[in-house]
């Protein structure tokens, strides 16, 4: 069986090669500037889609309880993530809004994030981009997510109600928490 080459490029020619269509890298943001261009012009020319990839890990803040510094982080978050679009050619890119505040509801957390969630698609939403709330198995810095199932991120998207605010419905995530994924994934069609 082959192995994969080591190059960025080199390995979407690879998977392309194999009949792959579409390409996923969570990390892109960290690329530089100039390899976004290339993986944007080699996407483009091949007519591959680039799939999500994270905006911002949310830095730990409680988006309920979000200080004027830490939106200044998040909104930078999102100008850095139109500058990645303009490059790639990216529409989706996933968002996740902190951790969750123990002792708090849960319902009275989700509403408290609309601000600062509206604040992040004011900036993203001309630029075409739309930001995607993951719900998580797993930790995120600060402790457990804000989004730990669908349910949670459509109550969310359904209060930001912005067309720039969607739920990224991730079985295996949805699965690992022990949710059921059927009915849930009916819930929130």
């Amino acid at each position: 069986m082959p192995t994969a080459p080591k190059g960025y490029l080199e390995q979407l020619q690879f998977a392309y090669d194999l009949g792959f269509r579409a390409w996923e890298d969570n990390g892109l943001g960290g690329q530089s500037p100039e390899m976004q261009e290339k993986i944007g012009t080699f996407v483009k020319e091949k007519g591959m889609a680039l799939g999500v990839m994270v905006i911002s890990g949310g830095h730990g803040i409680h988006f309920a309880k979000a200080t004027p510094e830490e939106i200044a982080k998040l909104e930078q978050d999102m100008r850095k993530g139109v500058e990645v679009a303009k490059r790639t050619g990216q529409t989706c890119m996933t968002m996740i809004p902190g951790p969750r505040v123990k002792d708090v509801p849960l319902d009275e957390q989700i509403a408290g994030a609309v601000d600062v969630m509206k604040r992040c698609c004011d900036i993203v939403e001309d630029a075409g981009i739309i930001l995607v709330q993951e719900p998580l198995s797993h930790g995120v810095t600060g402790g457990a997510p804000l989004l730990r199932s669908f349910e949670d991120g459509f109550k969310l998207c359904e209060l930001v109600n912005r067309k720039s605010c969607k739920l990224l419905a991730d079985f295996y995530h949805e699965g690992t928490i022990g949710n059921e994924l059927l009915p849930n994934a009916e819930k929130t069609w």
